[in-house]
């Protein structure tokens, strides 16, 4: 199967470049962030024929390349939005025998723990669920550890705790404990764990502007 790329703006193509594993691309509503995660991972993450320039105009991986998992929304896996953005590469969900035999898959974040034990490919995980420490966040950081990935969000968290698993998960602390220990400062008059406030807020301020990748549309001028 081939198909026509879709062309890229500007404000995309900057974010491919500053994007690799373990950053999270940053969009809001029509940023494209599902289209330029595709073409990071076929043009980055994948191994090219020999003739593709640095995007590989073709997007046509060869053997070896590694096999494409995307965690997504249950609405967005069952509404097909994510098959529709693949068939724009030649790409379907199963294997891909035209495209260097890579096997795509689409599930939504309720079935996680299903590919705790993947190694070895590249993972989109798509909108921001690994919030807090639960059976999500554990499953997330077991792929982390064996593979590569970004995560794709339009908002990646509010407070320094929404941003925990991911600086955890790029090695920075070794567990909620030590980030904790670190930053957390827990209400002594509380009846229940209640973080009062954060300090060293700086460094978490520059890991954060580390693996933030911020995609904005330019607005249109008259």
């Amino acid at each position: 199967m081939s198909s026509q790329p879709p062309v890229l703006y500007p404000f995309q193509e900057r974010a491919i470049e500053d994007l690799d594993s373990g950053k999270i691309l940053c969009g809001g509503v029509g940023s494209g962030k599902s289209i330029t995660s595709l073409v990071y991972f076929l043009s980055k993450e994948c191994r090219h024929k020999v003739g593709s320039n640095s995007y590989g105009n073709t997007y046509r991986p060869i053997n070896g390349s590694p096999d494409l998992y995307i965690i997504t929304t249950a609405r967005k896996r069952d509404s097909g939005e994510w098959s529709d953005e693949l068939v724009k590469f030649g790409l379907t969900t199963g294997k891909n025998t035209l495209m260097g035999g890579i096997t795509v898959t689409v599930d939504s974040w309720n079935n996680i723990q299903k590919y705790a034990d993947v190694e070895d490919a590249f993972f989109i995980f798509d909108e921001q669920r690994v919030i807090g420490y639960g059976a999500w966040t554990k499953a997330f950081l077991k792929i982390a550890k064996h593979n590569r990935w970004i995560l794709l969000s339009a908002t990646p968290g509010d407070t320094w705790s929404d941003y925990m698993p991911v600086f955890i998960a790029n090695g920075f602390y070794k567990n909620k404990r030590q980030f904790e220990q670190m930053h957390a400062v827990y209400s002594r008059w509380s009846k229940y764990p209640k973080i009062d406030k954060w300090i060293g807020e700086d460094r978490l301020t520059k890991i954060r502007n580390h693996i933030l990748i911020t995609m904005e549309r330019p607005k249109e001028t008259e």
